[in-house]
């Protein structure tokens, strides 16, 4: 079945008031998908995040559906 599949994903549930971020993480095949909700403005958590993993030399692909552009990568 594995070579069926390409990619896997979760699928978060919104973040709300009281928990501005929510993240899912999911693995499969060697890869791991991690995906955040944010409803602030902010974003230091996931770029935080993400530099942290390319700082350890952990290869990142990310993509996003809003206009903003990376500063680490």
């Amino acid at each position: 079945m594995m070579e069926h599949i390409e990619s896997v994903m979760v699928v978060l549930p919104p973040p709300n008031k009281l928990t501005k971020v929510s993240c899912g993480i999911i693995g499969f095949n060697d890869k791991v998908s991690i995906t955040f909700g944010n409803i602030s403005r902010n974003r230091d958590l996931e770029r935080n995040f993400f530099c942290f993993l390319t700082s350890e030399n952990i290869p990142v692909s990310i993509t996003y559906n809003r206009n903003c552009h990376d500063e680490c990568l």
